[in-house]
């Protein structure tokens, strides 16, 4: 597995997540209360790391820790339908309605 970071327009350096290039799969973490994107109702990601994984023909998957739903799409569908936007310290970002991603609300067992 091999950890992603983008580096900011202010030299620092954030982890977005992780790649597996067994299955192609990259996967990111983030907490709804947090990361979510209300003025697009959905979920963003580094244009410049999805153009690269849609170059890889790769699966994204955003695993929200708050409801521990995940939303699940190709790179090259994100890429496609997204709608890009910059922000005051970031690079250009790609954001994906949350409508738009299969997803799929995991249950973990209850502690005993």
């Amino acid at each position: 597995m091999k950890k992603i970071y983008v580096t900011e327009s202010n030299g620092r350096k954030n982890h977005i997540g992780d790649y597996e290039s067994n299955n192609k799969t990259f996967t990111a973490n983030r907490n709804r209360s947090v990361h979510f994107m209300r003025k697009y109702q959905g979920w963003g990601l580094d244009k410049a790391t999805l153009i690269s994984l849609a170059s890889k023909n790769a699966y994204i998957v955003i695993v929200d820790r708050d409801s521990e739903t995940r939303y699940e799409v190709t790179a090259k569908h994100f890429l496609e339908n997204g709608i890009e936007a910059t922000f005051k310290g970031h690079l250009a970002q790609m954001f994906m309605n949350e409508n738009s991603f299969s997803i799929r609300t995991e249950t973990k067992p209850k502690n005993r």
